[in-house]
């Protein structure tokens, strides 16, 4: 009975170990540089579900991201271009650390899919640069738990058999 014991409980503690592991290992996102627009951008207006960030300068509005190939592209927007309200992802409040640099302003939001939802913050900095910091969650967090928490229980219950072993083949000192 104490190596069932045994095995129990290092299996237990390894499923634990493995879930606690993988809760804390999740990246917790960083700051990072953005396409801006030619010139120095002031405001944010917003950012899309599909990763574009719509920015304000002197000269007029721009639509910053990536295009189909992957490239970063920015491009200039007539006033009628410029997206509703309803297209844009919902406002957040922040929930990072400071940013790389003294900000000029700042948007925070969530965008919200069928299977994820991304936490973004855009910061524009007083030099004009553009940042944005994110970080993403979905049913694939749930499936990295299950999945450290089922390793960590296998090599939990190998160490509890390797230690039932040892302990039952050591013979007692005459």
């Amino acid at each position: 009975m104490k190596g069932l014991a045994m095995i129990s409980l290092t299996t237990l503690l390894g499923l634990v170990g493995g879930v606690i592991l993988s809760m804390l290992s999740r990246d917790p996102g960083e700051w990072r540089p953005v396409v801006a627009p030619p010139e120095p951008a002031v405001e944010i207006l917003g950012h899309d579900e599909y990763g574009t960030t719509y920015l304000r300068t002197e000269g007029g509005g721009y639509a910053c991201g990536m295009d189909r190939e992957g490239a970063p592209e920015c491009s200039k927007l007539d006033p009628q271009q410029m997206p509703e309200p309803a297209e844009l992802c919902e406002e957040a409040s922040a929930v990072t650390e400071q940013a790389p640099g003294e900000v000029a302003d700042s948007l925070a939001v969530v965008c919200r899919g069928a299977d994820v939802t991304i936490a973004i913050e855009l910061a524009i900095l007083t030099d004009g640069r553009v940042y944005e910091w994110f970080q993403t969650s979905g049913w694939f967090d749930v499936v990295d738990v299950i999945r450290a928490g089922f390793f960590g229980g296998v090599i939990g219950l190998i160490v509890g058999v390797i230690i039932v072993v040892a302990r039952s083949t050591r013979r007692p000192e005459a």
